[in-house]
């Protein structure tokens, strides 16, 4: 009955800890990248239009696909936005030839690879998938 018990106590509270990790977003680059780290400003500068180059290096923005779960935590948690919000704001800058929206993959293994393999690129993952050939710039949550 103890052991039960004691289950029952351990159980949501390591539930809630996969949670909490998992709700944790991650800015990555490759390995190789130049870029050591971001602030986040300058995370939120860059995937809403406004940074192209970061400590004097160009990068490019990486972003899930529209109906990604993940895009959608990841815009609320960065800029305060949801996925209406951010259509909108990409339609008035792409629309005044102000900024392009970050380059759309397929999916998160697309993510891991280009990000990995291109020294100038950043993306965003879960913080607990990071792959160990990327280092992370920031954690959001």
């Amino acid at each position: 009955m103890k052991r039960l018990l004691a289950l029952l106590v351990a159980l949501p509270l390591a539930l809630m800890t996969q949670s909490a990790l998992a709700e944790r977003i991650a800015i990555i680059a490759g390995a190789q990248a130049p870029v050591s780290n971001l602030t986040l400003s300058e995370a939120q500068q860059l995937f809403s239009g406004q940074l192209r180059s970061v400590d004097g290096h160009a990068v490019e923005a990486l972003d899930m696909p529209g109906n990604d779960s993940l895009r959608n935590a990841f815009y609320q948690q960065l800029l305060g936005r949801n996925a209406d919000q951010m259509r909108a704001h990409w339609a008035r800058l792409i629309f005044t030839g102000k900024a392009r929206p970050p380059r759309e993959v397929a999916h998160a293994d697309e993510m891991r690879t280009l990000v990995t393999r291109n020294s100038n690129m950043i993306g965003y993952l879960p913080a607990d998938k990071v792959p160990a050939d990327a280092k992370v710039l920031l954690i959001i949550n």
